[in-house]
């Protein structure tokens, strides 16, 4: 199979006669394969190796995409036309704060991150439809950084969500971009 767009999906075409057919999924030469069963939670579990089933009701059928451990097909053809209902192009400056909020708070806030949140334009700026979010070490073993939300702004319910987001390679360098819930005060991470 292979992923020559690189968008996640890997692709093979298959020549073969009508007639039914089971297969599985495998990663790495068999090392783990596919088991999808109720009570596994739809997840890929390593034993016992249970079979997909295929009908081929024609030479010339093209079948629908499905997903390696997924209970159903993950990716069906997308016939919705979609409806922009937000975005932010980060076209303005400073950052629009009708729509985000700096979270802050210092060392060892958060996930026990060594840095301080702050909202200062050295470690978050928005200039040329780019918001750049800079960790810097201010003086040996303290660090700034910045972390922003949409809570209690943006609300969205049903649809699809896409981010444009470049991450920097490096030692201690956790980027995230995360979609919670509107209740998530209620219901606690991460629900």
């Amino acid at each position: 199979m292979t992923d020559a767009d690189e968008d996640g999906i890997w692709i093979t075409t298959v020549n073969i006669p009508a007639g039914g057919y089971q297969y599985k999924f495998s990663l790495g030469n068999w090392a783990r394969q596919e088991n999808i069963t109720a009570a596994s939670g739809c997840v890929a579990l390593e034993w016992p190796f249970v079979n997909r089933v295929l009908d081929v009701a024609s030479n010339n059928q093209t079948l629908d995409t499905v997903c390696w451990a997924w209970c159903s097909n993950c990716l069906a053809p997308n016939t919705h036309v979609w409806e922009l209902s937000w975005s932010d192009e980060f076209n303005g400056s400073p950052l629009d704060i009708e729509t985000w909020t700096y979270e802050l708070g210092d060392s060892g806030w958060g996930n026990n991150e060594w840095q301080n949140y702050t909202n200062s334009t050295q470690n978050l700026s928005v200039a040329d439809c780019l918001l750049t979010i800079t960790a810097q070490e201010n003086s040996p073993g303290k660090y700034t950084s910045a972390r922003i939300i949409t809570n209690d702004k943006v609300e969205l319910r049903y649809g699809k969500a896409e981010a444009r987001i470049k991450v920097p390679i490096g030692q201690g360098i956790w980027p995230a971009f995360c979609m919670l819930g509107a209740n998530i005060e209620s219901v606690g991470w991460p629900e």
